[in-house]
């Protein structure tokens, strides 16, 4: 990473796009210890108890459908937390290999400072997917729960004033946002059909008023070991629809009161109004599989 910058800074000055992924902390499947970290990271978290999630009991395990409880989730389960000494083990390994991320993205930070570039050079910080650490006695990814679709996003852009910086923004945002956000922070037009919004307005503190308050949700990936499953997420309201096998089955959650979705709402008639709506506008929005 750092010999591309280095790389770079024997060329003529000019615009640059630097894209790094990291493996860490994705698992090595198949190993016997899915998380290795860096040798130098080893001591780390060796003596500290990790806390156990709220909702990694078997009580929101079997609220789970009976095709999502035999899942590919819940296989790597019971490889990762089905023992409270699984679940510290595996925790302590994955903070070990996050501080090593940590510890790289510090030694960039440095490299752009040592070469003049990082008062001129905008760093975003994500990730692909969530993962669940035990939540709903579950592993991995793949389903509409927040722990799995939540995740990190942080723009930095030293050229912002004081007043601007260290802000929390709340709003919904994609990855489809991230092309448009970094051509209009180049200063390059974003294409008409361009899909998402750059999230530029928001880092000013200037949310447009037509900001996006829901969006589609889909996972239709791994037939008969990841069960498929649509929804709508929205400020509010989290409307999951599991897809198979028949009959399909909906949940329904009210994410500012019960962030954790712990109380699902779908049969409770009090909210019969808001489950007809968010399936309306499921129907209207997705392809489904039908």
């Amino acid at each position: 990473m750092t010999r591309r910058i280095r790389r770079r800074d024997t060329r003529l000055p000019e615009p640059f796009c630097l894209s790094i992924s990291f493996n860490a902390p994705h698992a090595r499947d198949g190993k016997p210890r899915e998380f290795q970290p860096d040798p130098r990271d080893e001591p780390l978290y060796a003596g500290d108890p990790i806390p156990v999630p709220k909702t990694a009991s078997d009580k929101y395990f079997r609220l789970l459908p009976e095709f999502a409880q035999k899942s590919e989730g819940r296989r790597r389960w019971a490889k990762r937390f089905a023992t409270p000494e699984m679940f510290q083990n595996t925790m302590r390994d994955y903070y070990r290999l996050v501080t090593g991320i940590d510890r790289e993205v510090g030694r960039i930070v440095a490299k752009l400072a040592g070469r003049g570039l990082a008062d001129n050079t905008v760093i975003i910080f994500t990730s692909d997917n969530g993962w669940f650490a035990g939540e709903r006695g579950m592993a991995d990814k793949w389903l509409m729960y927040e722990e799995s679709i939540r995740v990190p996003l942080i723009i930095f852009d030293p050229r912002a004033p004081r007043s601007k910086r260290g802000r929390i923004v709340d709003a919904l945002t994609l990855n489809l946002d991230f092309a448009p956000t970094m051509l209009e922070l180049a200063g390059v037009a974003v294409p008409a059909g361009m899909q998402g919004r750059s999230l530029v307005p928001l880092l000013i503190g200037r949310r447009p008023t037509d900001w996006r308050t829901d969006f589609f949700y889909e996972h239709h990936y791994g037939p008969n070991i990841i069960p498929p499953s649509e929804g709508i997420r929205a400020e509010r309201w989290a409307y999951l629809r599991w897809l198979g096998p028949n009959p399909e089955s909906e949940e329904l959650y009210d994410v500012q009161a019960d962030p954790l979705e712990q109380r699902n709402l779908a049969a409770d008639p009090a909210y019969t109004a808001t489950l007809d709506s968010l399936r309306a506008q499921w129907r209207r929005t997705g392809p489904g599989l039908k």
